[in-house]
């Protein structure tokens, strides 16, 4: 098999020795060498690589490199390196020239260090050449007179704002002179992105030896994003009247203009009542770009209308969130009792939340919940009988009419047994046409019952009913009610059998004749009240019945609207109302028909069919 790994003799041979094991070949693990000058604040230099040394066995030829400088860098003191300037416009040979300039303050007397090394292609840094700068006293050789001299520092806060915040600018000036300064003038130049809104504060002021002044200016920032940069000085005048400035005639302090900060926060307030207690429920959402934390609610007002009144159980729960990420939603709640008074109203529930974003707080809108309080359910009722005067063997219709005048629903109404009371007497048709029947707040339901008059004569009818209240589960009950007096005439017939026994008593001595006349009459008087003739007009029953059968049609496409408008959810409350009325005129319609008296059934038809119409008008416009 062969072996592809060279023999360690045989890579010393080839030059590819690495004898300190730091993985650069000992043939490029070389340090340059560097040479600085020094001309005021301007610098100048040469670094060049250090070539191996020729090791041969012949101990002939030159020394061996095959690294270029790649870069060269100096600093003050231990401040950061900065890169020099490559002398042909890049470092890429093994031999380079640069230059850089280091601007010492010449105000701060002292020793100043200036270091400068470069960088081998191979990554190795040459030990650090270093140039000593020494800034002595300032020393005033004219006889009489006192060294002077400004110093100024600038400084911005905040550090960072948003766009229409203010800024608050500073210049400190110091008179590190041994002598005072008077009228000391601070002047700042502002970028263009901030408009001032006063300063500088003072205008100008004298500095004693030793001692420093701050003037003051407020700007206001116009810039979306970005930084600013104030640059200024001072100058003032010494007791000789020379003008002395700052030695450094400018100083800069950026500030960076952060974008708007994107936090925001948003809550949707509600309340559900279940029987006496109240839930109200904040969903809170962070919809920013940024997480929020310590997410608290504010405390909830309550005001309320009409004579409900609430009081706090417990909440909120939680009582804040310890941190909400951006898009999340959560939620805060409350238990109330409320109580509705006589009248019942409305409580209404207002609050805030918020939470904070990097130092900032952000606070939603104030969000309101509106819950009715419903009053208990009040029943009451009346009765009316129609028509009020009607013949012997005619229909009386009673209407049980019940009302709640609460707030609450009524459920499981039921009436009572009506009571006749009077000198004339009934039958019982029909009735209750409703056994049980529920009655929304602020609504009425009507149960209707069906007599037949059989004795002349005047009666009235009374009774009441009893429910449930379903906000509170209370028994619901109602005085007793008497509804209109109605009265009972004697009927036609029944005249005419009068009239006939009248008759047949007037002719005592002819009995035969009296016995005809009786059996005559007797027979006429059965066979009218077993089935009597149309009174007028044969043709009053077909009439009676094409409306009775058109009324029968459009009451079942009623009927099947209603139900399409259910499924879709719509409240048919008043159309059935309608519906129902018009079901009873038909009932009426029929058994008068049934009787025989079909005029009286023609004329209920049509009121029938016009109920009919109302309710396909109601559906319509529903």
């Amino acid at each position: 098999m062969m072996n592809s790994t060279i023999e360690v003799s045989t890579r010393s041979q080839l030059g590819w020795l690495d004898s300190d094991s730091d993985g650069i070949l000992d043939v490029l693990d070389t340090v340059p060498d560097i040479a600085v000058n020094r001309e005021g604040d301007y610098y100048t230099g040469t670094a060049q690589v250090s070539p191996l040394p020729n090791e041969n066995p012949m101990k002939e030829g030159s020394p061996v490199s095959l690294n270029t400088i790649a870069a060269v860098q100096y600093r003050v003191d231990q401040g950061e390196w900065i890169e020099a300037e490559p002398a042909d416009g890049s470092f890429d040979e093994p031999e380079e020239g640069f230059a850089f300039t280091v601007d010492v303050d010449s105000t701060v007397a002292g020793e100043y260090t200036v270091s400068v090394r470069a960088q081998n292609s191979a990554g190795n840094w040459s030990e650090p050449a270093t140039v000593t700068v020494t800034v002595e006293e300032p020393d005033d050789t004219e006889e009489g007179d006192t060294q002077t001299c400004l110093h100024t520092e600038i400084a911005v806060s905040p550090s960072a704002v948003n766009t229409g915040d203010t800024v608050l600018v500073t210049m400190t000036v110091q008179n590190t002179g041994e002598a005072p300064i008077s009228s000391v003038v601070p002047v700042l130049t502002a970028p263009e992105s901030v408009e001032k809104v006063s300063g500088p504060e003072p205008e100008s002021q004298d500095i004693s030896p030793g001692d420093s002044v701050t003037f003051e200016w407020v700007y206001q920032v116009t810039a979306t994003e970005g930084t600013l940069v104030f640059t200024g000085s001072a100058h003032g005048y010494t007791e000789s009247e020379e003008e002395v400035s700052s030695s450094s005639t400018e100083s800069a302090v950026e500030v960076c203009v952060e974008p708007l900060l994107n936090s925001d926060i948003t809550a949707l307030l509600y309340g559900v009542i279940e029987g006496a207690s109240v839930t109200v429920t904040m969903e809170v959402h962070n919809a920013g770009e940024v997480a929020l934390e310590n997410v608290t609610p504010s405390e909830l007002g309550v005001s309320f209308t009409g004579t409900a009144s609430a009081s706090l159980l417990r909440g909120p729960l939680p009582e804040s969130i310890a941190t909400l990420e951006p898009g999340d939603t959560k939620t805060f709640e409350w238990k109330y009792t409320v109580a509705p008074g006589a009248q019942g109203g409305t409580a209404v529930f207002t609050g805030t939340v918020s939470g904070e974003a990097e130092g900032e707080t952000a606070t939603s809108d104030t969000v309101k919940a509106t819950v009715g309080v419903e009053s208990p359910a009040i029943l009451t009722c009346f009765i009316i009988a129609t028509p009020r005067e009607v013949s012997v063997g005619e229909i009386i219709t009673v209407a049980m009419t019940v009302q709640n005048i609460g707030q609450a629903e009524a459920v499981d109404v039921i009436p009572s047994e009506l009571q006749v009371s009077g000198t004339g007497k009934v039958e019982l048709e029909s009735g209750p046409s409703r056994t049980s029947v529920n009655v929304q707040g602020r609504s009425f339901e009507i149960i209707l019952w069906m007599y037949v008059a059989v004795q002349e004569g005047t009666v009235t009818f009374s009774g009441s009913a009893q429910g449930t209240d379903a906000s509170t589960g209370g028994l619901l009950s109602m005085p007793e009610t008497e509804s209109n007096p109605v009265t009972f005439n004697a009927g036609s017939d029944d005249t005419g059998d009068t009239d006939t026994g009248d008759t047949d008593t007037g002719d005592t001595d002819t009995g035969d004749t009296d016995t005809g006349d009786t059996d005559t009459g007797d027979t006429d008087t059965g066979d009218t009240e077993e089935s009597e003739p149309p009174p007028s007009n044969p043709s009053e029953r077909s009439r009676a019945e094409r409306t009775i059968q058109k009324v029968r049609e459009l009451l079942e496409k009623a009927k099947n609207l209603l139900k399409e408008k259910e499924k879709k959810k719509r409240d048919v409350r008043i159309c059935s109302k309608l519906l129902y009325e018009a079901e009873q005129y038909l009932q009426h319609a029929e058994y008068y028909l049934k009787m025989g008296k079909y005029e009286e059934a023609n004329r209920r038809a049509i009121a029938a069919l016009l109920k009919v119409h109302e309710v396909l008008n109601c559906v319509e416009h529903m």
